[in-house]
């Protein structure tokens, strides 16, 4: 694989890693150091605590949302993980450009969901910039093929 491609997929990868390590900083901040609520988001998450019996299966909606924050910063993770353990395992050319199109695809159409669906902008950002970095790998290997 050319240098440049190298640099793109490790880049994309430690943004994954970077970006989760930032969420799950924010997940502390804004859904398990209660602590720092505004009287105003106090009253807020008693309501949304109260909002089912509880337990495994009947979570409150404060329950869920602190579930999918967090599960958001474990996807990002492994992604990150999942695509430099990959990239140093160092399988056949095909293999790998064949992961660097599913990275794209992938996610390129997240950024896309999280721009026209549900638009925050943390993972506009973090999908938008990894697509680009996938496709600078992509990208990458025709250059070289060109000069071959």
């Amino acid at each position: 694989m050319p240098r440049a491609f190298r640099i793109c997929w490790k880049l994309a990868s430690y943004l994954l890693l970077l970006s989760a390590a930032g969420h799950t900083l924010g997940h502390y901040v804004a859904y398990v150091d209660e602590s720092r609520f505004s009287l105003t988001r106090r009253a807020l998450v008693t309501a949304m605590k109260a909002s089912a019996a509880g337990g495994p299966m009947h979570p409150s909606t404060w329950t869920m949302l602190q579930m999918f924050s967090l599960s958001f910063s474990l996807f990002l993770a492994f992604a990150g993980l999942a695509n430099l353990v990959l990239l140093h395992a160092e399988p056949p050319p095909y293999i790998i450009r064949r992961m660097a199109v599913f990275n794209l695809l992938f996610w390129g159409i997240a950024f896309l969901l999280f721009l026209l669906v549900h638009p925050v902008i943390q993972p506009i950002v973090i999908s938008g910039f990894v697509a680009l970095l996938y496709g600078g790998a992509l990208w990458s290997l025709r250059a070289q093929g060109r000069s071959a």
